[in-house]
């Protein structure tokens, strides 16, 4: 085969490759509110119900999302849990929680607001229950 056939073979090549790239490529636009679960069955029954404005169409959209982000998220805890096993790497899924506001202890009309102090309290409860 001389240089000039190769040539024009992987010119024919990278042709058909560019036809193909922009004939079915599409931009994808990742945004902070872009889902990691979303996949190609969800775009589909989305725009099912977008054609139709069925309800059926959109509770069939509804159970595929949840199909959809269960699967997702059986896989990634599963990966986490046997390769990497970190489960801290579950944490960012969970929002931080802020704690609950509590009232301080209050025993003989005193309020406990330390240790030393909840813990008399603890052994009066008990040992006034005890007899």
């Amino acid at each position: 085969m001389s240089k000039e056939n190769l040539e024009m073979i992987v010119q024919q090549l990278a042709s058909t490759f560019n036809k193909a790239w922009y004939s079915y490529a599409k931009k994808k636009c990742i945004t902070k509110h872009s889902k990691d679960w979303w996949n190609h069955v969800c775009t589909e029954s989305l725009n099912r119900y977008h054609n139709t404005g069925d309800i059926e169409h959109w509770r069939e959209f509804k159970s595929n999302t949840r199909v959809a982000k269960r699967e997702f998220f059986n896989n990634k805890i599963h990966e986490i849990a046997s390769s990497n096993k970190r489960p801290w790497d579950l944490m960012n899924w969970v929002k931080k929680k802020n704690l609950l506001t509590i009232e301080s202890i209050l025993h003989e009309g005193q309020l406990c607001n330390t240790l030393p102090e909840l813990w008399h309290a603890l052994y009066l409860s008990y040992n006034s229950a005890e007899n």
